[in-house]
């Protein structure tokens, strides 16, 4: 008996498209560029932490795909367009947009930072925000493309220590509704 399939998708399912993933070095971001990759998508992996990139990149590369890494902020607009205007350089197009990249940890909110309320909201609703608004006009020029926002469940009934994290998935979820 053969062993079952890595995926229940055709491993060329998305052959010749490139695919952009936020938040790509570690975690969810990269089981999610995994998955496109074996399903055939050529990958661009994105973090603001360039030490995640080449490791993550690596493994992916072992597992046979093929791979770019592009170091960026997703809180500033100037490096997202960089980012996307580097990635369709280098690939010659952008089929599917990841956001994925966001901030999370546990804090009561009568102790909560502005600053950290900012980092937050800026790097997951702005961030979003930002990456989609700058993939819109390589997609529509291709004649489509697809953006894919990562959320949570959380805020449907809110959840303690969570205020700026369900706050901002909210508004995510909200943005890609639109």
């Amino acid at each position: 008996m053969s062993a079952p399939a890595a995926s229940v998708f055709r491993p060329d399912l998305l052959a010749g498209q490139v695919a952009l993933v936020t938040g790509g070095g570690t975690g969810i971001g990269l089981g999610i560029a995994s998955a496109l990759a074996a399903a055939g998508a050529t990958v661009a992996i994105a973090s603001r932490k360039p030490e995640h990139l080449e490791p993550a990149a690596a493994r992916l590369r072992a597992d046979g795909a093929r791979v770019s890494t592009v170091e960026t902020n997703v809180r500033e607009p100037e490096a997202v367009a960089a980012m996307v205007g580097r990635v369709t350089d280098e690939h010659g197009r952008l089929d599917v947009l990841v956001n994925n990249a966001a901030g999370n940890f546990y804090a009561p909110s009568a102790t909560l930072s502005p600053n950290a309320w900012r980092a937050v909201v800026e790097t997951d609703l702005y961030g979003s925000f930002y990456c989609a608004q700058a993939v819109y006009p390589v997609m529509k020029a291709q004649g489509g493309g697809r953006i894919v926002s990562v959320s949570m469940t959380l805020h449907y009934r809110g959840w303690p220590l969570m205020a700026h994290a369900t706050a901002a998935k909210a508004g995510v979820d909200a943005l890609t509704r639109t």
